[in-house]
């Protein structure tokens, strides 16, 4: 976003906001638009051991154990909450802050 442009080409970026507030000064009026996305704001794979795997081999007929890495999920999920104020149809001004995080992990993925 970039202080100067339309609400249509705020609206073609983000969509529509979730509210619009209107704010009076003195004279002049403006719009504060809200947004709000859920954002993953980091995602990695760790490792969490291993784990062993029993299976006849078709050709010997002998019993193989192998060992396996077993993997997890994690990731950091957020909101993004961003606040843009408009006046006379213009981007005058924004803030963009962060909302809670939600952690999730998934065990055990091989």
């Amino acid at each position: 976003m970039v202080v100067g442009m339309t609400e249509a080409e705020v609206i073609a970026i983000l969509g529509e906001p979730m509210k619009v507030e209107e704010v009076y000064h003195d004279t002049a009026s403006a719009q504060i638009w809200h947004y709000e996305k859920d954002v993953v704001l980091s995602s990695t794979i760790e490792s969490d051991g291993e784990q062993e795997r029993s299976y006849y081999d078709q050709k010997t007929g002998v019993l193989v154990t192998v060992r396996e890495p077993i993997f997890r999920n994690e990731s950091i999920r957020g909101k993004i909450i961003a606040e843009l104020l408009f006046a006379e149809g213009k981007l005058v001004a924004m803030k963009e802050k962060e909302g809670a995080r939600e952690y999730d992990v998934n065990h055990g993925q091989r």
